[in-house]
């Protein structure tokens, strides 16, 4: 059964909130601080900062996709958490200028705000019900995306299986303008030049799924999926993409062509036979061996991108090179 604007509000409360409903899942998972009792038979990938499953009924066409985003600092304002996180991970991807209606929950020094909106992937009509949970200094965001109100019940127990580490949130560190924070495993550079970009950028990402049968506990086979991505760009701006996935048993190759522009802190790729990617820069970053790590963040065409703020609060170099939530990590390796 399709989704209506005034079903989805009246799930809303029942769905995304502190629900007491029983856990029907049966592995559980951690991502940062977040534990959580995984979809059974859910689809499963991971990028930098936000792990995601999806389910496709091929006879109905029915999909849910589930997002879970790594903790990062709070505002201090759940309500202000929220808003920041729906600017960024949904009304600037999906193109929405809605403002939803939200529901304020509070339990144990947590509080959950969550909010619904129409919204349309692909050109298809669809739904986004979405949770901001802030305390101890710190705030996550979790949101669906789905056409069938059949999957409001699995997002409920999902829900109701969440744990939230209360460790206390570290302040963000700070450093003296111009000059790299501690921690960082090269040398950030402040301003980037075409030439800087010039050469062979990988990115990509994959998961190996082992299921295991619920009722007597046998192994009953693996999954795995992978896609990587590379530009190869030249000084002129010149550049020739290729793309390579599989999942199960399925290959897919593309390549492209193109140009790309740099200007104003953007990368804009003009493909010959897609349609146009554009990226914020967050970072680049030099290693000592001659490699370099691009920090980039998918915006729309005509958006402002993020502000230094939003920057501030989404992304970290734990790792030691910058990573956002919801960024791409390219890498250049060093010159042989």
């Amino acid at each position: 059964m399709k989704l209506s604007k005034v079903a989805l509000l009246a799930a809303l409360a029942y769905v995304f909130c502190f629900a007491a409903s029983a856990n029907i899942f049966c592995q559980t998972e951690t991502f940062g601080s977040v534990q959580y009792s995984r979809p059974e038979g859910w689809s499963k990938s991971e990028k930098s900062g936000v792990t995601i499953f999806s389910d496709t009924d091929q006879k109905t066409g029915g999909f849910c996709i589930l997002s879970i985003y790594a903790a990062v600092q709070s505002s201090g304002s759940p309500q202000k958490d929220f808003a920041q996180q729906w600017q960024s991970l949904i009304a600037q991807p999906f193109k929405t200028t809605a403002i939803p209606k939200t529901d304020v929950q509070t339990d144990d020094g947590w509080t959950s705000v969550s909010g619904a909106s129409d919204i349309e992937t692909d050109g298809n009509p669809s739904s986004v019900i979405m949770t901001v949970i802030s305390g101890y200094g710190k705030t996550t965001s979790i949101y669906a995306i789905l056409n069938d109100r059949s999957y409001l019940e699995q997002l409920a127990n999902f829900m109701a299986s969440i744990k939230l580490d209360k460790t206390v949130a570290d302040s963000p560190a700070k450093s003296a303008p111009g000059t790299p924070q501690n921690g960082f495993s090269g040398t950030l550079k402040e301003s980037v030049t075409m030439a800087d970009l010039t050469g062979a950028w990988s990115f990509g990402a994959g998961s190996v799924q082992s299921y295991i049968d619920s009722s007597s506990g046998d192994y009953a086979g693996t999954s795995t999926a992978f896609y990587g991505e590379q530009y190869f760009i030249r000084a002129d701006g010149m550049f020739t993409y290729k793309f390579t996935g599989r999942s199960g048993n399925v290959t897919v190759r593309e390549s492209d062509s193109g140009r790309l522009e740099l200007a104003g802190g953007f990368l804009n790729f003009k493909f010959k036979g897609r349609s146009p990617r554009r990226f914020q820069l967050i970072g680049f970053m030099t290693q000592p061996n001659g490699a370099a790590i691009l920090s980039l963040h998918g915006v729309k065409q005509d958006g402002p991108g993020f502000a230094d703020t939003d920057i501030a609060q989404l992304c970290s170099h734990s790792k030691g090179y910058m990573m956002c939530v919801g960024s791409e990590e390219w890498a250049r390796l060093p010159a042989k």
